[in-house]
Parts: C-alpha cells; structure tokens; sequence
C-alpha cells in the first residue's frame, strides 16, 4: 500500500485503540509478487516500505498484533486449474475460484498496470500470472484467518485490486463487516464505505442532503464547498495532482464559432471502471465511443447548428489504447477532438459552452455551478440531487440537446461540494502538507536511516539482470539481515500460526 493511505489506517486503528478495541495489523513482508506501488517487486521498494510500516507502528499508542499478509503455509500455492484454462480476457473475468470472482479482481489491478482497459493477455502473461497468485494466496489466508478468530470489522484499502477484493468477499460470504476506504477531497479527511466500496454512488444522495440540511447554513462549510470550484479555474492543486497546469486560458479551437450552439463533452478515464463493471454497472452506452457517436449524430440530425467538441481527459495522455482515434468518419466530420496533452484550457471551454455532457467527470457539477446546463451519461457520485440532468437512454440525451435547457439550480452543486469537503472521518492524527506529503503524530514515516544509506548504495551501482540480483554476495545479505533484525526483523512481528481449518 502506498505510505499516505497506511497513514489513514494508523489514523484508524489509532482511533479503535482509544476506544479499548484489540487490532490486528495485517503486514506485507515482500510476500506480494506484484502490489500497486512497487510491481515489479523491487527489493529496495519493499523495504523502504516495511521500514515505513515499522515506524508507523512504533507511533501507535498501543502495540497491534500483527499477521502476515500472506500465510507461509500458503505463500507457495501453484497456479490452480482453472487458470489453465484462460485464453481470453472474457476468460480471465469469468474465473471464479470456490466463491471468489477472482477473474475481476485480477483484472481490476491487470488494466492499471497495462495502461489500457483493453490489455493484451500474451503480452502481460508473466504480470497476469503474478496477481493472480497473490489475489488467490491473499483469499486462501483470510478464509484462514476469518476462520481462526472472530473480526468485528475488517478495514479494506479500495476494495477493487487483486490483493484487496480477496478479503471483500471472504468477508461479505461469511457475513463479516468491512469498511473500504479512500481519500476524500479534503486532505484530512477520508471516506469510509460500510460494506461497500467507493465506486458506487448507492447512499450517495441521501447523505448528501443530510449533511446539507445539518450543514448548509454555516458559513464555513460553505466557504469550503464554494472554494472547491473556486479554486480548480484557477490551477489550485486540488487532488493528487493538476491536470490543467499545462494548460492555456487563451486558447481555443480554431473551428470554435460562437455563432453556434457549443456542445463540448469531457471524456473520462474508464480504466479503473473497467475493473469494476461486475460492481457498478451504471453507463446508458458499451463504450465512450459508441455514446458520443450516437449523441453527436442524432443531435446533429435534429438540430444542425449544434457543434461537438470532445475534450480528452488529459490523464488519458499516457494511455496505450487512444480510443479517441477511432471514430468513424460521419462523426469525426461533426466533432472536433481535444486530445490529452492539448495546451487548451478545459475551463475556457466550459465558460464559452452553451451545455456541457460528460459521463464521470467532476466538470459535469462545476458546470452546474458556473450557470452552464450539464447532461451525464453515467451515475457519477453527483448524481440524484437534482445538480446535473440525468437521462435514462441515448434517445433522452439527444432530446434535452435539441432544447434550450436551463442549468440546474447553483445551490444543488454546493450540496455535493460541501459533502466531498466537509464530511468523512476526520484523521486526527495528521496535518497533512498535500496528498503526498502526510504525517503521522507529527512523524513523516520513513524507513531507518541505515536502511536507506544501504539500499542508496546498493542502487548506486549497474543494473543487474533481475529485480533482486543487485544483492550480489553474501556480504550483501549478511547487512541486509542484519539492518533488519536491528528493525525487529522483516518476520519477527508477524505471528505465523495457522489454525488446523482450511478453505476448500
């Protein structure tokens, strides 16, 4: 797990322990072929990380118990049969081992690494069959372990990728109660989802107006909820980081016309919905090409002074797949696409819109805010408090095109800026710098400094042929043991007994 959302969990596990509950840590020891920040299971990446974990640990103000993320007596499981038998992506999201559609959790992790929500099974065979393992070693140790001892509650990060779903259905299958949690929009804050996972916006409305009816007249959560669009026009860094600061406020299309009635339509990155489709299954279209297709078309049909203008997501610029390419020619004759690194602005294009259409984007609710009407062809989480228009098929978007439709109320949109602001467990613990940069108790976790001056110079030197060959004597791992048992070891925290009852 990448250190500031371990810091979130010390923030939670900090609060169990001063109500006096027992915690156990669950803790990786390298044991993962391939997790999210490191995957290509570099070995200075998982001691740093270990050594990250150590220090956070010796923060708490209580010891935790600590188990291995992966059991021993589970840590050398084969690839099972029904691998075998993949030969297709269909075939590798179809798989099921026991209960587990392991298939989607392998996958979910698959199209981050790949770049592409359309992977290639024979080119990633080696990273395909490295998560698959580790999701399949994670589910057999927690069947193990929810066997073992009673858990009132299992706190999973996310929930989606091949280490974490393993535990989301080994949990919900024996009824056990997991809360997934994520980064909110606020640096100090996070979202907590009881059975659930952020993904979906199922509860999303109700809270929403709730704490707006609790919330809504205090002037400093309103402040915050305006400061949220405030602030993203004019580049604050407001996320993980900025996708407008290469951007130019003084360019536009060369086609642009302002004699005609603007569409422009923000696309959205779908490789982490891809993942998940088995999950939230929400969009009124296959894809974003087969939606903007059919809009641009029809709408073009029943009103000809409509003009497109399709703005690529800019996370998109690294994608290998560039769907936006393969428009067929009727369509690419009535829209113009904004690919991912243009230098033009995507609020200058929304300030000289006539309406906006996007499927998840969070412009889709700034729209509203700045008085421009604002269609969605998805459920994003802004949905179901009457701040955007939300049309049940292709026929109803075309339609509300071909009007002169009026934003929805302004007050609407704060309702959602305020929740993401000002709502979510609060991490006490921590005053974070940005997203990057958080503390815990006043400590940024790190790795011990002799630790990190070894890992240093062993980096220094020429790569070697394999991740882990640049220990290249017994001189080597002699320090490298020893700095560790120094740090309490990379094993000696984690209690490795196994009770006698095994999943199927």
């Amino acid at each position: 797990m990448w250190h500031y959302h371990f810091v979130s969990e010390l923030n939670l596990i900090e609060s169990h322990l001063d109500a006096g509950d027992d915690v156990t840590l669950l803790s990786c020891d390298g044991c993962l072929l391939s997790c999210e920040p490191n995957p290509s299971h570099l070995l200075p990446h998982c001691a740093r990380c270990i050594g990250i974990r150590q220090h956070g640990q010796e923060l708490l103000s209580a010891k935790v118990r600590t188990k291995p993320l992966i059991h021993a007596d589970f840590s050398h499981l084969k690839l099972p049969s029904e691998f075998r038998n993949i030969t297709t992506v269909e075939d590798l999201k179809n798989c099921k081992v026991d209960d587990f559609d392991i298939g989607w959790a392998v996958f979910s992790s698959f199209v981050d690494r790949a770049g592409t929500e359309f992977p290639s099974l024979v080119e990633n065979k080696t990273l395909v069959e490295r998560l698959f393992l580790d999701s399949l070693r994670v589910y057999r140790t927690a069947c193990a372990y929810l066997s073992e001892e009673k858990y009132d509650k299992v706190y999973i990060f996310n929930g989606r990728y091949a280490a974490a779903r393993p535990w989301l259905r080994a949990c919900a299958s024996r009824g056990v109660t997991y809360v997934t949690h994520e980064k909110s929009s606020a640096l100090d804050r996070i979202f907590l989802y009881e059975n659930g996972i952020p993904h979906t916006t199922v509860g999303w409305p109700e809270r929403m107006r709730d704490f707006w009816e609790r919330h809504g007249n205090d002037s400093g959560v309103l402040k915050q909820a305006e400061d949220f669009f405030e602030e993203r026009p004019k580049g604050f860094l407001t996320g993980w980081y900025s996708f407008t600061d290469k951007q130019r406020s003084d360019q536009m299309p060369t086609d642009w016309d302002p004699g005609r009635k603007n569409v422009v339509i923000y696309s959205s990155t779908s490789r982490e919905f891809a993942g998940i489709k088995d999950l939230v299954a929400t969009s009124l279209f296959e894809s974003q090409i087969a939606a903007y297709s059919l809009i641009v078309k029809q709408a073009s049909r029943r009103d000809p002074n409509l003009r497109f203008y399709l703005r690529i997501h800019p996370n998109s610029t690294e994608d290998k797949f560039r769907w936006w390419e393969s428009f067929d020619e009727d369509t690419r004759r009535l829209l113009t696409i904004i690919p991912p690194e243009s230098e033009i602005s995507s609020y200058t294009l929304l300030f000289n819109s006539d309406v906006v259409v996007t499927p998840f984007s969070s412009i889709g609710i700034e729209a509203t805010y700045w008085g421009k009407p604002s269609i969605v062809t998805d459920k994003p989480y802004y949905c179901g408090i009457d701040a955007v228009y939300e049309p049940a098929s292709g026929d109803e978007i075309v339609e509300l095109l071909a009007k002169d439709i009026p934003p929805k109320p302004r007050v609407n949109a704060l309702k959602y800026s305020a929740f993401l602001r000002c709502s979510g467990f609060l991490l006490r613990q921590s005053n974070p710098l940005n997203y990057y940069t958080i503390d815990f108790k006043g400590d940024i976790l790190e790795a011990r400094r002799e630790v990190r001056e070894w890992l240093a110079r062993c980096e220094a030197r020429p790569a070697a042929d394999t991740p882990r060959n640049w220990i290249r004597d017994l001189g080597d791992a002699r320090e490298f043991r020893r700095l560790w048992s120094e740090c309490d070891g990379w094993f000696a925290a984690c209690d490795r007994k196994l009770p006698d009852v095994r999943s199927k």
